[in-house]
């Protein structure tokens, strides 16, 4: 029985995916489309139909390789590059290279391979899933090209659901991998999403088209191969049914009620996906601000601790305005037009300004405020007690001369409350978890003589703390965002 006879035999209704003989060859290779993921087909027209080209993610796998096929069919040769990576683990790496190289050039279509250079303190499934990543934003991003065809399969649905119910995922983890999806600016489009791996095989092996086995797939080091090969086949025993088709309905089911949401509640409103209006209802709603949250981080390729998300929400459902420090900028709550935005913050050249009573505001953005203070016993005992965010302001005695706040430079140091030699601000920083991007703009608040005294987040120096009640004197810190 051939190959579209056992398909149509499981399912008298399902067209057959090949519509030849089995006088087939790599050339005259031919496919249903109506057996593709429609959607990803969809954008695939789009992106043709705008004179776009894409991207093709090609390992040298089956999977990959037949979607450099199918790309071939639906775009033309010219319409596609070809991007290959080598993370230069494993063994036959370099041979997997070699044949992509060569299947390309019969093809006719352009390829682009590059290996790692730097060296792995750990090699994981992350690490290496990570440098493949940027590989193909930095490239597509060279090539001007928006989007990148990736060879998912069915079982990948099921794998990766199994991982993020683990992890304990939400309604956003548990739709991945989307038909299509943007990520960090560049679309990713997964047209073989609907096929299992033994179907892909059939086809191939009836053109007569060639393949590489990555050998690391038969190994259970990495938990996604552990799941594939040992977990899924226990839950397919256990059931009596096919897991993978199930969860790949369940995938589809629970990214119509994501999408219901986005279109009832969500509204972006940036085209390049950094701003989010939300509904009234969304916006008091936490587990609607916590969608609109996640997906935001994953479009601009951003990531943020579970705690730290449920810190912002709270804040952001007090009705206030409310920040959180990412990598590369901060993810801002507007209560007044109820949005949420992300801001890409770049630290700024090297300034100084001199500080005066009031509101000293800042080349980078947000304030330095000066003030007199009057400390009551009642109050120095609070500050003696830490009751106060140092990460806010600090109190200073005497008011010293020509106070002036300038931009952090790695070798700042002072001595903080407690202690009696200097440490560098920078070290200060980190023990206090303090987020890289915030220790590059944080000021740094001096005496005329240029010592430093105190950054926000910091002690105040040991030598400017109170020790009795009285005049004194709080700058207080207020960032732009």
């Amino acid at each position: 029985m051939d190959f579209a006879s056992r398909n149509n035999s499981r399912n008298p209704s399902k067209r057959s995916y090949i519509l030849m003989e089995q006088t087939l060859s790599p050339e005259n290779f031919f496919f249903d489309q109506n057996a593709l993921e429609q959607s990803a087909l969809a954008e695939i027209r789009k992106q043709l139909a705008s004179g776009k080209k894409l991207a093709v993610a090609l390992s040298g796998g089956s999977d990959s390789v037949f979607l450099l096929y199918i790309a071939k069919l639906l775009c033309g040769n010219k319409n596609i590059t070809a991007l290959h990576f080598n993370h230069k683990v494993r063994k036959n790496a370099d041979v997997d290279e070699e044949f992509c190289k060569t299947l390309c050039k019969k093809l006719d279509v352009k390829l682009v391979a590059k290996s790692r250079q730097k060296s792995l303190k750990k090699i994981s499934e992350e690490s290496l899933r990570k440098l493949r990543g940027d590989f193909f934003e930095k490239e597509c991003k060279k090539l001007k090209i928006d989007a990148i065809l990736q060879g998912h399969i069915k079982t990948d649905v099921a794998e990766t659901m199994l991982m993020r119910l683990m992890r304990g995922s939400a309604l956003e983890g548990l739709c991945a991998p989307r038909p299509v999806a943007k990520s960090n600016g560049l679309i990713k489009i997964r047209p073989i999403l609907t096929l299992a791996k033994p179907e892909i095989q059939d086809v191939l092996k009836k053109f007569g088209i060639k393949w590489r086995e990555d050998e690391s797939n038969f190994s259970s080091i990495f938990l996604r191969n552990k799941i594939r090969n040992e977990v899924l086949p226990l839950f397919e025993n256990a059931c009596g049914a096919n897991f993978a088709s199930s969860a790949f309905r369940t995938r589809k089911l629970l990214e119509e009620d994501a999408r219901f949401i986005e279109d009832a509640f969500l509204r972006e409103t940036k085209p390049e996906g950094k701003k989010i209006f939300l509904s009234d209802f969304a916006a008091s709603s936490q587990a609607l601000l916590r969608r609109a949250a996640q997906k935001l981080l994953a479009q601009n390729g951003q990531k943020l601790r579970a705690g730290a998300v449920d810190l912002f929400l709270d804040e952001c459902l007090k009705g206030k305005s409310a920040q959180t420090s990412l990598k590369t900028g901060f993810m801002l709550f507007n209560p007044k037009e109820k949005s949420l935005e992300i801001i890409e913050a770049k630290p700024a050249a090297k300034w100084e300004i001199s500080l005066t009573f009031g509101e000293n505001k800042l080349p980078i953005g947000g304030s330095i405020f000066l003030e007199e203070a009057e400390i009551s016993s009642a109050m120095l005992e609070k500050i003696k007690g830490g009751h106060f965010d140092e990460s806010q302001f600090a109190f200073v005695r005497p008011m010293p001369s020509g106070l002036f706040a300038r931009n952090t430079e790695p070798s700042d140091a002072y001595a903080p409350i407690g202690s009696k030699s200097k440490r560098l601000v920078k070290d200060m920083m980190s023990a206090k978890k303090t987020p890289v991007l915030k220790r590059k703009s944080f000021p740094l608040v001096c005496l005329s003589s240029g010592e430093a005294i105190w950054s926000p987040s910091l002690a105040i120096a040991d030598f400017c703390k109170l020790n009795d009640v009285g005049r004194a004197f709080r700058l207080t810190y207020k960032p732009a965002y």
